[in-house]
């Protein structure tokens, strides 16, 4: 069963910011910086299970999305890229 496990902590507007960051739309105000440091220390406290396998935030970007960002993609990333298109994590 896949789930994510968010720190509850986590704000509506600790989300938007980091998704605006992500997207990179625009320079982020002092604000949104120090919004940002919180919503990636939050992460950090938070996990996700995929096929039966939890991960912490860091190690699931070190060991999947920091390679796809340099053009190297192992064989099991292509199973977990796809149900990490879903968007759940920023409607919830």
């Amino acid at each position: 069963m896949n789930k994510i496990q968010i720190n509850p902590l986590l704000t509506v507007v600790h989300r938007r910011v980091l998704h605006e960051y992500l997207r990179g739309e625009g320079r982020l105000t002092r604000e949104q910086w120090q919004m940002l440091r919180e919503a990636i220390d939050l992460l950090e406290q938070s996990s996700l299970v995929i096929n039966e396998q939890e991960y912490t935030f860091k190690r699931f970007y070190n060991e999947f999305i920091r390679i796809q960002k340099e053009g190297c993609l192992p064989r099991k990333t292509s199973k977990l890229l796809k149900w990490q298109k879903s968007d759940s994590l920023w409607n919830s």
